[in-house]
């Protein structure tokens, strides 16, 4: 999915794949026929929905975050579900025990209080933090189901960037481009190595209170992000870290992205979920002509001396 997200969007890039692998294995529990096999091979999903529930009741189980640990990490689901709309008994029943999903009823053809209940409900489940990220222009007219996955982490750097004063530098935007901004510096040992084949060096940022990391990925070249973004696999890949003395310069910095995947899951080759020829029966038998009609991820991460923040929002509307 990484080259196919990358192809599609351009400047910076936020994703969460467990957001989006969540709330469309939750949708492949209601698919039938061409529609479920396209989803089981597009997303590269166990084969067969017992191996699909297992893995996800296993994994949700355990993204927890405490407070008393100073890392909050929290993840809700929700299916909206139009009041003229019935919801398949299994379904219903498969999202609230499998994918800890709530389910409820809105009324869709009024946009404006239906984007209020959901800013809701995501404010409610996210400490207040992620605000009015749904706008009543993202509620189509023909608007019947809407699942919406949200995720919130915030926590406080391990070794925080507090015994140095943040000072202003150049950032290269591109080999040419620079830009004026906020550095903070931090001397520490810290996880950390020097990757020859990928030209890069990896730095391992921890959190407090749980077993969440930042990793940085820095091309030692001016002009070696491309061939990183041309490595993303071995980028990912779990890198030969070490304790080490380091000095750090980290730019703080915030970015928001927006993506939608409906053509990087057609590039996937996951078609049929988006057509008149869609087969989402499992979700309602009673509305014949269920497609996907959007699939946007929101995304916003601040980076600051204390620690970080990340907040995000996955919308799939489904429309009739």
């Amino acid at each position: 999915m990484k080259e196919e997200i990358t192809s599609e969007t351009s400047g910076n890039l936020i994703v969460s794949p467990f957001s989006v692998e969540t709330v469309l294995s939750l949708t492949y529990e209601g698919a039938k026929g061409a529609t479920a096999s396209e989803l089981v091979t597009g997303l590269s999903l166990p084969s067969t929905e017992e191996m699909i529930e297992q893995a996800f009741k296993s994994f949700l189980t355990n993204v927890k975050g405490s407070e008393e640990d100073e890392l909050v990490f929290s993840s809700a689901n929700k299916v909206y579900v139009d009041q003229q709309v019935e919801l398949e008994k299994n379904f219903a029943t498969l999202a609230e025990s499998v994918f800890e999903s709530e389910v409820g009823t809105v009324n869709f053809e009024s946009s404006y209080a239906a984007a209020e209940e959901i800013n809701a409900w995501v404010e409610s489940k996210t400490n207040s933090k992620i605000q009015n990220l749904v706008s009543p222009d993202s509620i189509g007219e023909e608007t019947t189901i809407l699942l919406v996955n949200t995720i919130y982490l915030s926590g406080k750097w391990q070794n925080a960037f507090d015994q140095f004063p943040v000072v202003k530098g150049s950032f290269y935007t591109t080999e040419d481009n620079t830009v004026e901004t906020d550095f903070m510096h931090e001397e520490e040992y810290l996880n950390y190595y020097d990757n020859e084949e990928l030209d890069a060096k990896f730095l391992e940022l921890p959190l407090k209170g749980g077993n969440i990391q930042m990793v940085i990925a820095l091309p030692n070249k001016v002009e070696g992000l491309s061939t990183l973004e041309e490595n993303l696999d071995k980028v990912l890949e779990l890198q030969l870290l070490e304790s080490s003395g380091v000095k750090v310069d980290l730019p703080k910095f915030s970015v928001q992205s927006d993506i939608e995947f409906v053509p990087v899951l057609e590039k996937l080759g996951v078609k049929h979920l988006f057509s008149m020829d869609a087969d989402l029966s499992g979700i309602s038998s009673t509305n014949k002509n269920l497609y996907i009609g959007n699939v946007i991820q929101k995304a916003f991460i601040n980076v600051t001396e204390g620690g970080w923040k990340l907040q995000l929002l996955l919308m799939h509307q489904m429309n009739n």
